[in-house]
């Protein structure tokens, strides 16, 4: 029973991990609307780390940017910064709004 549980919240990481590498490939193609789909997707994942989400919510930040939201990017770039105060990537593009 424990190896069950265990295998399924590994598959649930696996995913999230694959959703994470998808985003950052729609977004290097500018293909923003769908990154945010997959940054949100990756963000149902378990057990990441504070680094992990603090950077894909940096990611949907720059989704957003590039979709002309800049409300929203800055409210990402402000919950990056919650969750990991030290993301270098979140300060600089807050900065730069």
């Amino acid at each position: 029973m424990i190896r069950g549980r265990f295998a399924r919240s590994s598959h649930r990481d696996d995913a999230a991990s694959v959703h994470e590498v998808h985003a950052n490939r729609l977004f290097k193609r500018g293909e923003y609307a769908r990154s945010l789909e997959a940054v949100d997707r990756a963000l149902k994942g378990t057990s990441q780390s504070e680094w992990t989400i603090s950077n894909l919510i940096v990611l949907k930040g720059q989704s957003f940017e590039q979709l002309e939201r800049r409300a929203d990017a800055k409210a990402a770039y402000k919950k990056a910064l919650e969750i990991n105060r030290d993301n270098y990537d979140a300060k600089t593009r807050l900065k730069a709004l």
